[in-house]
């Protein structure tokens, strides 16, 4: 991301400037924005200032003036606290970005003292999490194709995987996982965590991990796989999706749950292509609405989806009211899961997940396939 593109951000949004700061690689936003070594080695917190208009500024302890060498703007050094302060106050005015929010925890990422510090320089301290989505989610179209493609890949595979399991009659739940890595691996794509697989209660466990192999799975079983992967190749973006099998003779309240987690789905759809401008909570707070209005609301157990960029959980606005309030709206050209699901401990949890490109306007192109019947 260029300065002169923050730069027209921060304008936009009536900021006067974004005040990057890290001690210790505490802030992985900053390098990610900006691009900057991960492993270069700092042991003195520094700050990095890009106003609206004019010539950035590097604030560097002495001992470590050389840092960010490769970033644009003006050096200046200090030494004591007070020092630095008096930097600070030469530059920094107005309303300062910084990563700090009061909803989104995943993009808080400045501790107290440095926050009450920076304010006694006698700034307005507001959040950067606008400037963080329009700087790491929006996609170009190359990434745009390889968030299709990885969709693309995952539905062969989630397929693939059931009839494996159909063709086996009996495997261990990390037999399946194995089988999945395998063929993301064949398709020369990566993943940040194995998938999911599980087998009748254990789906009643979002994040559930087999121990020792997992349980054995027969054909009598209720069985969700959740897989994700992208392309092995530079700024690839994830593909996510969630599926569900169900043996015959399953029980009618499988199926009816089914029909409601899919309408789900539907329903946040048609938000989204109803609005021109959408709030991620919006979109929760609509799917949600339905789902309570079906006797579900003991049965929801996390927010409708995530943001997704070159990271699995991007950094965009999440489709969220449940676990935190997105304000954020969707952006143009950015991606998300939708994956409502409802869980019932003991028996089973039934979670259907597809990815959404947001195109603006309304114009929504899902990705990954979908599942319309067990």
């Amino acid at each position: 991301m260029s300065i002169q593109v923050i730069q027209q951000q921060l304008k936009k949004e009536k900021i006067d400037g974004w005040l990057f700061y890290d001690f210790h690689g505490n802030n992985h936003i900053f390098r990610e924005v900006l691009k900057v070594d991960p492993d270069e080695h700092i042991t003195r917190r520094f700050f990095y200032w890009i106003p609206a208009v004019g010539e950035p500024v590097k604030i560097v302890h002495k001992i470590e003036s050389h840092i960010l060498k490769d970033l644009p703007g003006k050096r200046e050094t200090y030494s004591q606290r007070e020092e630095l302060s008096r930097v600070l106050k030469r530059f920094i005015f107005g309303r300062v970005a910084m990563e700090l929010s009061f909803t989104l925890p995943q993009l808080s990422l400045i501790d107290g003292g440095t926050v009450e510090f920076v304010k006694e320089q006698g700034v307005e301290i507001v959040s950067s999490a606008i400037l963080i989505q329009t700087s790491l989610s929006i996609l170009t179209e190359a990434q745009k194709e390889s968030q299709r493609e990885a969709g693309r890949i995952l539905d062969q595979i989630v397929k693939e995987a059931f009839s494996y399991v159909k063709e086996k009659k009996e495997l261990l739940e990390g037999d399946v996982q194995a089988f999945i890595l395998k063929r993301m691996a064949d398709f020369d794509c990566e993943t940040n965590h194995p998938p999911i697989v599980a087998r009748g209660p254990n789906s009643a466990l979002p994040h559930y991990v087999p121990k020792n192999g997992g349980d054995l799975i027969t054909e009598r079983d209720f069985l969700l796989l959740d897989l994700w992967c992208k392309k092995r190749e530079p700024n690839a973006v994830y593909g996510d999706i969630t599926r569900v099998s169900a043996p015959k003779g399953a029980s009618q309240k499988i199926y009816e749950v089914f029909s409601h987690v899919r309408e789900a789905q539907k329903i946040a759809v048609r938000y989204i292509e109803s609005h021109k401008k959408v709030r991620g909570a919006d979109v929760d707070t609509a799917v949600r609405s339905y789902l309570e209005s079906k006797g579900y609301k003991e049965n929801i157990y996390h927010r409708l989806g995530h943001s997704i960029d070159s990271e699995l959980h991007g950094r965009g606005a999440n489709l969220d009211s449940f676990e935190s309030f997105e304000e954020r709206i969707l952006l143009p050209n950015t991606c998300y899961s939708v994956e409502p699901a409802l869980y019932f401990p003991g028996e089973f949890g039934l979670r259907l997940e597809h990815d959404i490109l947001y195109l603006g306007e309304g114009r929504v192109e899902i990705t990954g396939g979908v599942q319309d019947k067990i």
